[in-house]
């Protein structure tokens, strides 16, 4: 594939994220939305109206993708990046709602250096939009991530004499821009597969926990 040549993209789910990751690889001169996906009718007519029409883009529409793994993995993904550490055990507590995907979770995860994390995911809430917070607390201080995997809220960090002013955060990019410099050989993957495995670990003893009402081992992605 040439350098020059644009990616031709497909967007699986059309809701706000989706969106947005849409709207990015559409604008981009380095990529085409070429297509997108979602379940929901509605969704996908939302996608079309918000971010294809006003774009002048007309990219290819379809209800299924297969079934997506689930709708907290953004936040289980960006909490697991952020601490570096390996889940070695969750018990979690998981309401379908009569769907087919989880809709409102909650999770503890005993993680192999000791320390314990704590998540909920709540996808019957009222409140307007999406939002994420991640909290990582630990024996110097803390660091928080208001709406954490859209990282619109920045960064938050409190040592023991209150908020610090000086951290320095990295240039920052885009997940649509990093992927398109991967595919290009221009940058490195921000989001490598060992992630991935550690994720799809979790997520498998998250859902056999959830089934056999008891806590569930996790193999560490290093035994890949």
């Amino acid at each position: 594939m040439s350098r020059a040549s644009p990616i031709r993209v497909g967007v699986v789910g059309c809701s706000n994220l989706g969106r947005k990751h849409a709207r990015r690889f559409a604008e981009s001169e380095r990529s085409v939305l070429a297509a997108y996906c979602d379940l929901d009718a509605q969704a996908r007519e939302t996608m079309r109206q918000q971010v294809c029409d006003p774009l002048g883009v007309a990219p290819s529409a379809w209800e299924d993708a297969e079934k997506l793994i689930d709708s907290g993995s953004h936040l289980l993904n960006t909490m697991l990046c952020v601490a570096g550490l390996e889940p070695k055990r969750v018990h979690a507590e998981i309401d379908f709602q009569d769907q087919e995907v989880d809709v409102n979770s909650a999770l503890t995860i005993r993680f192999w250096n000791g320390a314990v994390g704590s998540v909920t995911v709540l996808g019957q809430t009222k409140m307007p939009g999406m939002r994420g917070d991640i909290v990582v607390t630990g024996e110097e201080g803390d660091v928080v991530l208001p709406k954490g995997f859209h990282g619109a809220g920045g960064i938050e960090v409190y040592g023991p004499d209150g908020p610090r002013e000086d951290v320095v955060l990295p240039e920052d990019t885009t997940p649509p821009e990093n992927f398109l410099g991967v595919i290009r050989g221009e940058e490195a993957s921000l989001s490598p597969p060992r992630d991935a495995v550690r994720l799809a670990r979790l997520m498998d003893a998250i859902y056999a926990s959830a089934e056999q009402g008891r806590p569930v081992e996790c193999a560490p992605a290093s035994a890949a």
